[in-house]
């Protein structure tokens, strides 16, 4: 018998729907040496080492750099979307583009593979400013776009299964946490209409860690967390 193929690494999981699967996530993925003397790291790997790892879903923050206190941050990136650390004078990993385009050669070489990014839109642009380093990158021709709208109930949605991702071809799922549109860009979800999070302080011991529902505070479950 032809053995199955697998998705994200497992036959199992083919099957799975995507609010069925937990994937490894790592908090500020772009926070990562060099340099390796500053305190706001919060990894010790590249991206691509992160994908290498296992690593599906992964935190992206977008910020617009200051060129009063930034000044090594070249003119013509001025306006365009970075991924800084709360400043870009703190820790700036350059465009967001840039980093896309290691995410596409990534699903470019691994057919199989479905990923995750959840994006804190630090310093508010708009979707349409955001979307061009998707389209620069081409990364966005891989862009889940969900065939059901919003509901009032904010769960109870049917996400497509994993195999259904890998066999279409649509196997990154973005959310944004601010000013997302889908009217404007279909593929880049509102991340509060279907995910909460749990607190994020550090519990010891972790048998503590409360399951509450910390963002949003509205009580409503949501399909993913």
């Amino acid at each position: 018998a032809k053995k199955a193929e697998p998705c994200n690494g497992h036959a199992s999981l083919c099957n799975k729907h995507y609010n069925q699967v937990s994937f490894a996530c790592t908090h500020n993925s772009y926070s990562y040496p060099p340099p390796a003397t500053i305190g706001v790291l919060n990894q010790e790997k590249s991206i691509q080492q992160q994908l290498s790892d296992g690593v599906r879903a992964f935190m992206l923050d977008l910020v617009r750099p200051d060129l009063s206190s930034d000044p090594k941050t070249p003119k013509e990136d001025i306006d365009a979307v970075h991924l800084c650390h709360a400043s870009c004078i703190l820790i700036n990993k350059g465009t967001l583009e840039n980093t896309l385009n290691v995410f596409k050669e990534f699903l470019e070489k691994n057919r199989r593979e479905v990923i995750t990014f959840i994006v804190e839109n630090y310093s508010g642009f708009s979707v349409e400013q955001v979307e061009p380093s998707f389209k620069s990158s081409g990364i966005d021709k891989y862009a889940y776009v969900p065939d059901f709208k919003p509901n009032s109930q904010k769960h109870g949605y049917k996400w497509p299964t994993l195999k259904r991702m890998v066999d279409t071809n649509k196997r990154l799922m973005v959310f944004m946490d601010d000013k997302a549109d889908v009217s404007k860009v279909p593929y880049i979800l509102p991340e509060w209409e279907y995910v909460i999070e749990t607190p994020f302080e550090n519990i010891s011991p972790v048998e503590k860690f409360p399951c509450t529902q910390d963002r949003p505070r509205d009580g409503k479950p949501r399909d993913l967390l």
